[in-house]
């Protein structure tokens, strides 16, 4: 975990708040998706260092926005595969059974990231109650 105030590095065994400044730490990534810095960051973000109001609302969304960052992940690595596979396929002039091993291994992975990514919904609920969390704890001015 690290620090918000102070940017110290403190492991999750060695307690809730931060040895060198006392800073109660809210969250667990592991458990919450987000960290108490990365929510730090986004309301200096989107306060623009204390100089703008936000609404609870729109940090709520903020965090649904970190939550769904996209990646090059699987699926941009599986169409790197795929391109790859048929430059090699031309080139070596392989035999058909082993292009098409290739393409079917692709389109497992392929397949595989669809459903992890139907599976992964934004939840606009759950990104409410991290505020108000947050809020109890560490009030947001």
């Amino acid at each position: 975990m690290r620090c918000p105030d102070c940017k110290h590095d403190q492991k999750y065994k060695n307690g809730k708040r931060c040895s060198q400044c006392g800073y109660q730490f809210v969250f667990r990534k592991k458990e919450s998706k987000i960290s108490d810095f990365a929510l730090r960051q986004m309301i200096d973000r989107l306060s623009d260092q204390g100089q703008y109001c936000f609404t609870t609302t729109q940090l709520a969304l903020e965090i649904c926005r970190y939550w769904n960052k996209k990646t090059v992940g699987p699926l941009g690595c599986s169409l790197i595969i795929v391109l790859l596979a048929a430059i090699v396929w031309f080139i070596t002039e392989w035999s058909l059974p082993a292009g098409l091993y290739i393409l079917l291994f692709v389109a497992v992975m392929l397949g595989f990231q669809f459903k992890r990514e139907l599976q992964r919904s934004v939840d606009f609920n759950g990104a409410k109650k991290v505020v108000e969390k947050y809020a109890q704890t560490h009030p947001i001015a």
